[in-house]
């Protein structure tokens, strides 16, 4: 054993220093881990894959919940708030309440909000048609980025309507094009003007108000209102003043911040959504499990191998880096392979179907996903070489060299 060895199989040092040799000594015998894993390629490969598959499932089930919590974050504001029914968010309050809400301290903005829901060809086309105000769509949503242009068309066109390009997307919409929707109360037909870009939702097709309106069963009432405040601070001041001015009237309202209003609805998919990361938990143990089988079978074989190694001057330490070496490069590699093929799934799965409808558009493998699943599948690796190694390191030299 030369002189650098010598020295880097010394105890001494900080974790950083020893962390640091380590790395130097994987280097140094980079061609032999190489070829260690180049001996068995049919093990090599198939621990790739396995893993590699395990990390795409992982990452394509937590993309989900991922996706929905980062255009929850994006899309929030934290100066718009929400005035709907007491006794809930699909209960209406009366378009009468508007002058008074829009008189309050505090408020800069104003839009009723109605809805229109109908199908478009087939009844799990499901479209639906938001109602605002035009003159406060810019106010309350500058984060949606809707040109002057466009909104001019929307307001000079009564039947017009602001798609998403989501919804472009998947029903093969263009700018000019008339649709008729199916709903409960008839048929309504719609001119497609524009698009709505930004953080936008990927459902949104937006219509002026009271075109909506009239086309609505109920008049004269809208499913809430949309606030835009002056100042974050000022929301509590906003909600204490719009619940206590209808409080004990026919219509009594709730008023949220859209932040809260948002993270309640998620509620709702909560259950689903620890279901799916628990799965996915699931399948990244398992994998671990099989991964660590393979790697302690791998190190069985290397016995007489490892003991003559010991015998010829190899420290403990430098054994053991070598092997945690293979694992961490099986891992790594298998990690990169399935993220790669998650990202290339979620690419197409908007062409695939419309089980998702328009959220497909918007799913994909989020930096934080990527990361987590990549380093997931390095452990994955490292865990698995890391126990048969540090087993193997104390048996004794004599007795594994007796046995070949």
């Amino acid at each position: 054993m030369n002189r650098f060895e010598a020295r880097c199989s010394s105890d001494s040092g900080t974790p950083f220093a020893q962390s640091a040799r380590t790395r130097v000594l994987a280097m140094k015998f980079l061609p032999l881990i190489l070829r260690n894993l180049l001996r068995n390629r049919r093990r090599t490969i198939l621990t790739v894959l396995s893993i590699g598959v395990s990390i795409f499932i992982f990452a394509v089930l937590i993309s989900l919940p991922a996706v929905v919590d980062q255009i929850l974050r994006d899309s929030a504001s934290d100066v718009r708030v929400i005035v709907h029914n007491k006794a809930g968010i699909f209960y209406t309050v009366p378009a009468a309440y508007e002058p008074t809400i829009r008189a309050m301290p505090h408020v800069e903005a104003l839009s009723g909000y109605q809805v229109w829901v109908g199908s478009y060809r087939r009844p799990e086309q499901n479209v639906v048609i938001a109602g605002v105000d035009l003159d406060a769509l810019r106010e309350i949503w500058p984060d949606w980025k809707v040109s002057q242009s466009d909104l001019d068309k929307l307001e000079s066109v009564r039947s017009g309507v602001l798609a998403s390009s989501a919804m472009l997307k998947q029903y093969g919409w263009k700018i000019g094009d008339t649709i008729i929707l199916s709903g409960i109360t008839g048929k309504l037909q719609v001119k497609i003007v524009g698009r709505i870009g930004g953080k936008v939702p990927p459902n949104a097709v937006i219509a002026r108000r009271d075109f909506v309106d009239q086309a609505s069963p109920v008049k004269g009432q809208v499913i809430l209102y949309w606030l835009r405040v002056d100042s974050s601070n000022s929301i509590p001041a906003v909600i204490r003043e719009v619940d206590s001015r209808f409080a004990n009237s026919a219509y009594e309202t709730a008023t949220e911040s859209e932040v809260a209003l948002g993270e309640s609805q998620l509620r709702t998919y909560h259950l689903l959504f620890d279901g799916v990361k628990f799965l996915a938990l699931i399948v990244i143990v398992v994998i671990g499990t099989v991964a660590a089988n393979t790697a302690a079978m791998a190190v069985r074989e290397r016995r007489s191998e490892l003991a003559v190694m010991r015998s010829l001057g190899f420290t403990r330490r430098v054994i053991v880096a070598m092997l945690l070496s293979e694992g961490l490069l099986i891992g790594a590699i298998g990690g990169a392979l399935g993220c790669a093929l998650a990202e290339a799934v979620l690419a197409i799965m908007p062409y695939a179907g419309s089980v998702l409808g328009p959220m497909a558009e918007i799913l994909h493998l989020i930096p934080s996903v990527a990361i987590a699943s990549f380093v997931a599948a390095a452990a994955i690796g490292v865990i698995a070489a890391a126990i048969p190694a540090l087993s193997a390191m104390r048996r004794d030299i004599a007795g594994e060299l007796r046995a070949i």
